[in-house]
């Protein structure tokens, strides 16, 4: 990934260390009990995974992808590095 984001390694593990602690704050209850939510069974995500595979990804087990989409918003007013991407000069 360094080569594609031009970023460094501690860069890229900062980057999804701190995706994985927002998706945890924000979703824990989702993720803690899996087994309530009717989509989200090995069944389906098998399904998933195998379609991606025949889509030509050379993983078998890969199920879903992260949006990276960057948004516009209006500036904050407090903690702006949070949401400033320093991509095209906007914030995300």
């Amino acid at each position: 990934m360094v080569p594609m984001f031009h970023l460094s390694t501690q860069s890229l593990s900062q980057i999804i260390n701190k995706l994985i602690s927002v998706i945890m704050e924000e979703h824990a209850v989702l993720l803690n009990n899996l087994n309530s939510l009717q989509w989200f069974n090995r069944e389906k995500l098998e399904y998933y995974a195998q379609a991606i595979h025949n889509k030509g990804a050379p993983m078998n087990n890969c199920w879903g992808f992260i949006d990276g989409t960057a948004r516009k918003i209006c500036r904050p007013s407090e903690n702006q590095e949070e949401y400033y991407s320093g991509h095209k000069g906007i914030t995300a």
